[in-house]
């Protein structure tokens, strides 16, 4: 497959003749596969023909990409003929792809925010079979990485961004690449309990307003109580 950045805009290969004669001509058939229709040098048509290539033993031909379709595969046959009048039997034929269109990238599995793991796994997913992936970690540098990805090493607490980028089989990156923030918070909280004396009656009304958390706040605060010196 290609991009428009890398296509050349020019087709090429080689012949060779072991007959003597030497060879006279090369010529190729470009066909476009999703309506079948063939090159003719200036504009596609139906019915299949030929065009000639500059050079013989190394040739080449001038396709530009305003020629060519995105998302469109193309089937390049080429044929030598000899001094002598022979024409190649059985052609040489690869088949392209032009791809100027970049895949999207979805995050699929991916850390609850906030989230007490240090080590979270992500997966993810491109729109176009075949890409590769790049992520990164609160925008440091990007890396190839294949998913499911594990994050490593593991994380301090606080917030933290995750990138993932999708590159298609003709080299298209997606310029919008998936991403996601959430907060690590894997520091216990401290409980506290202001002492309401001892020997009370009636209603006691006990404080934990001294509680503390580091990271995303307490949730909640259990109070349990056992007999005097129970523990």
């Amino acid at each position: 497959s290609y991009n428009a950045a890398g296509w050349t805009g020019t087709l090429t290969g080689s012949a060779s003749d072991t007959g003597g004669a030497g060879l006279s001509a090369v010529e190729l058939r470009i066909q476009r596969q999703s309506d079948s229709q063939y090159w003719n040098g200036s504009g596609w048509q139906v019915g299949a023909t030929f065009v000639g290539a500059v050079g013989t033993t190394s040739w080449s031909y001038g396709l530009a990409g305003a020629n060519l379709a995105d998302g469109v595969s193309y089937t390049v046959s080429a044929r030598a003929t000899d001094a002598a009048g022979n024409v190649q039997g059985t052609l040489a034929s690869a088949t392209f792809t032009y791809d100027t269109t970049a895949p999207g990238t979805t995050i699929g599995t991916r850390p609850s925010n906030p989230s007490a793991s240090t080590t979270p796994t992500f997966s993810f997913t491109s729109t176009e079979t075949g890409s590769t992936f790049r992520c990164r970690l609160d925008a440091g540098v990007w890396a190839a990485c294949t998913s499911p990805h594990v994050v490593s090493p593991a994380l301090a607490d606080g917030s933290h961004t995750f990138d993932v980028e999708a590159t298609d089989t003709a080299g298209n990156a997606d310029a919008t690449p998936d991403t996601y923030t959430w907060t690590v918070d894997a520091t216990a909280p401290t409980a506290e309990l202001a002492d309401p004396g001892a020997n009370l009656s009636g209603t006691v009304v006990l404080d934990a307003s001294g509680s503390s958390d580091s990271g995303r706040g307490i949730a909640s605060t259990v109070l349990e109580r056992s007999p005097a010196g129970a523990g």
